[in-house]
């Protein structure tokens, strides 16, 4: 484990004021630092990820952009659901909402996209 610890201490890492067992300390400082790397899409697979609420829907190309409309919709009581689609399961949705329920804003946030709300 003390080689760990070196080979932190090499890439730039301050690890002079830890303390412990070598391995108790790699494994905290790996559990405070560990991102998780976004998983590749093929390109023929486009995500969708619709957020809906009370009476809005909106569809973003991140998810992370979906998470914080989500959040904001939730904060508002709207209790919002989150689901990914493909681009032609969206386009589905999309159909079936302005024939089915034409009062929902639908909001394409998509940069890639024209702007709009329908």
């Amino acid at each position: 484990m003390s080689d760990h610890l070196a080979w932190l201490d090499g890439e730039g890492y301050d690890t002079g004021d830890l303390t412990g067992d070598p391995a108790e300390v790699v494994g905290r400082w790996l559990a405070e630092h560990r991102h998780a790397s976004p998983v590749p899409r093929p390109a023929d697979d486009p995500r969708v990820y619709m957020v809906a609420g009370g009476d809005r829907v909106a569809v973003f190309d991140s998810a992370d952009e979906a998470d914080i409309m989500a959040v904001a919709m939730a904060a508002a009581n709207l209790e919002p659901v989150t689901l990914p689609l493909t681009e032609a399961q969206w386009q589905q949705a999309h159909a079936v909402l302005r024939s089915q329920q034409p009062h929902i804003t639908v909001t394409d946030a998509r940069p890639n996209r024209a702007a709009g709300t329908s």
